[in-house]
């Protein structure tokens, strides 16, 4: 106590003197003195005698300080600092806590009313040491990107949206707003709003379910094992085999289910499409061949022959055949991926397409307004797995793989997120990211909110 009452004189008499010097001699100043001395002259009269006294009062000005304590409360730690009188603070990096926002220092905990300044007042120094608190405000996450339902679902982007040359290895249900998704030989539901996972089926063969295709109640897939195509029904958990053909592609357009299958005529291998009524449980052949690189958009196929570079169309039972572009007429040498993105009401057909021309890899756009358009070369010879989410187009590129996307007003690429590993598809699902490799049992979730990758397996 007493030490605290003599700081505390100290500190008034500094104030005290202060004042007296300056009102003494205002034209005499220094900065490098470290004390300061205050003469005073007295002079009295005793019976007509006088006599004059001289004292001196010397008083330090050494500079005060304090250690002042910062308590995150929760946060990450935060070093205390030693603070110095009339000087300001040169304070710390703010401290961060999960899921809260920081809002400053305070001299009182809880009720959080005084906020620490810049420079600690002269009150501040009568202890040795200062502690001042935290105050955190929640974060509100925004998660509507989680649950937000984007208006794209058609056959125009594979199986509701997602381009089905990926695999198809996701699909969204609009009716329960889930998403089903295949890993090993499972697929699994996963609802964005509660988190919650449950496995919907496996396959017994040990395959992977591909090219999901959902239709009402009923889910298409082709088991990988066999290439038979598949149904399963949502409600009564009932398996049909549908083709006992080996198939390689799969969509759902409308009423029916389109199947892309090979097959042997005249010693030679060719490529067919079929469809499959689903009113009617029927089959009903196309009658054509040869065709690969499929984007079926309501009654239209569209589709690259194989042989060729060129891009053409053809009605969904296989007649009025013609071609779009002739895309050898502008050096051309392979379609590696074409994916069609958008039909104008006028039948103009959008397209992004990952080609090689003139020996060079590189992601383009086409119409027959605009023409052929780059967009980006292959970053380390490596460019696939286009996909669209209603506004941009996505690939992957790099030798260190990593998604880019396409803004497709101002055709300018960047790089969005950089993945785990050399995956090969990319499904989108609203705005969700599903990223995996054929081959194996790797799959990965990439959630909107966050930007956090998860690893499915």
């Amino acid at each position: 106590m007493c030490s605290v009452l003599l700081k505390r004189l100290t500190i008034l008499m500094m104030v005290l003197i202060s004042f007296l010097l300056i009102g003494c001699d205002k034209s005499s100043t220094t900065t490098e003195s470290t004390s300061s001395t205050l003469s005073t002259t007295t002079t009295t009269s005793v019976s007509g005698t006088e006599s004059t006294s001289t004292s001196e009062l010397v008083t330090s000005t050494t500079s005060l300080e304090v250690t002042l304590t910062f308590n995150s409360n929760g946060g990450t730690s935060v070093s205390s600092i030693l603070a110095t009188y009339n000087v300001s603070l040169n304070m710390p990096t703010d401290p961060t806590k999960s899921g809260y926002i920081f809002s400053g220092w305070f001299y009182d905990d809880d009720t959080f009313t005084i906020p620490l300044d810049s420079m600690l007042s002269l009150e501040d120094f009568e202890d040795d040491s200062l502690t001042v608190y935290a105050k955190w405000v929640e974060e509100v996450v925004d998660n509507h990107l989680a649950t937000e339902v984007l208006s794209i679902h058609s056959s125009i982007y594979g199986n509701t949206n997602g381009n089905l040359n990926n695999q198809g290895l996701a699909v969204f249900d609009t009716v329960h707003l889930l998403h089903y998704y295949s890993l090993g030989s499972s697929v699994y539901s996963y609802n964005p709003d509660t988190e919650d996972t449950t496995v919907l089926f496996s396959l017994i063969s040990g395959g992977r379910a591909t090219f999901l295709n959902l239709d009402g109640q009923v889910l298409y897939f082709i088991d990988s094992t066999t290439g038979f195509l598949m149904s399963y029904h949502l409600e009564n958990h009932v398996f049909t085999t549908i083709s006992e053909t080996e198939n390689i592609y799969a969509s759902r357009t409308q009423s029916w289910v389109n199947i892309v299958y090979p097959f042997e005529m005249y010693s030679q291998s060719y490529i067919g499409l079929q469809r499959y009524i689903t009113t009617s449980g029927s089959f009903s052949s196309i009658g054509s061949y040869g065709l690969e690189n499929f984007n079926i958009n309501g009654t239209r196929v569209y589709y690259n022959p194989i042989g060729t570079v060129n891009l053409s169309v053809m009605n969904y039972d296989g007649m009025g055949k013609s071609t779009i572009v002739y895309l050898e007429d502008q050096n051309v040498d392979i379609i590696h991926e074409a994916l069609l993105y958008r039909v104008s009401y006028d039948y103009v057909a959008y397209f992004g397409l990952i080609l090689t021309v003139d020996d060079q890899m590189g992601l383009y756009t086409y119409n027959s307004v605009d023409g052929l358009v780059k967009i980006m070369d292959a970053l380390g010879g490596n460019l696939h797995s286009l996909n669209f989410d209603g506004e941009n187009l996505y690939a992957i590129s790099g030798t260190s793989a990593s998604i880019y996307k396409i803004d497709l007003d101002t055709m300018v690429s960047t790089q969005f997120m950089a993945l785990q590993g050399n995956d090969t598809y990319l499904q989108v699902i609203n705005h969700w990211f599903y990223v995996g490799t054929f081959g194996n049992t790797s799959l990965y979730r990439i959630n909107p909110v966050t930007n956090e990758i998860e690893t499915l397996g």
